[in-house]
């Protein structure tokens, strides 16, 4: 049999580059997510 195939609709993220955006220099675990994105959405 086939697998049944569902299109979900995708969202479009749009993470414009700011000094609130980016981080420089190194990477920091204690810094919040800027953005979160599901799979299969667009950025």
């Amino acid at each position: 049999s086939k697998a049944a195939f569902h299109a979900h609709p995708t969202a479009l993220h749009l993470l414009k580059a700011t000094p609130e955006t980016c981080h420089w220099g190194y990477f920091d675990p204690a810094l919040a997510p800027v953005l979160t994105v599901n799979s299969g959405d667009l950025v």
